[in-house]
């Protein structure tokens, strides 16, 4: 999941919970039902709102490159000689 993704989820969660609480409490809703399905609520619009918005952004973007935007796979450089070797369980145990 991308930085940009994780911060339209907050963005969209947070839009969506605060005017739900206001409603509801301006309903005169007091209580944990009316927060927890603000919440849920919140947690549905974060979940469904924030790839599609992050695609758009990105497609609208003149200087992204998708090729860039992929992560690198880093290369593994193994200095332990038993790094080939599969785990044994009676010589690699600690007693």
């Amino acid at each position: 999941m991308n930085p940009l993704t994780c911060v339209l989820a907050l963005l969209a969660a947070t839009t969506v919970t605060g005017p739900v609480l206001v409603a509801a409490f301006s309903l005169g809703l007091y209580g944990w039902p009316a927060v927890l399905l603000a919440i849920a609520l919140g947690l549905f619009a974060a979940a469904a709102l924030a790839r599609p918005i992050e695609a758009e952004i990105k497609r609208q973007d003149p200087a992204w490159d998708e090729v860039r935007d992929r992560p690198r796979p880093v290369p593994v450089r193994h200095s332990d000689p038993k790094a080939g070797q599969a785990f044994d369980l009676r010589r690699d145990w600690r007693r």
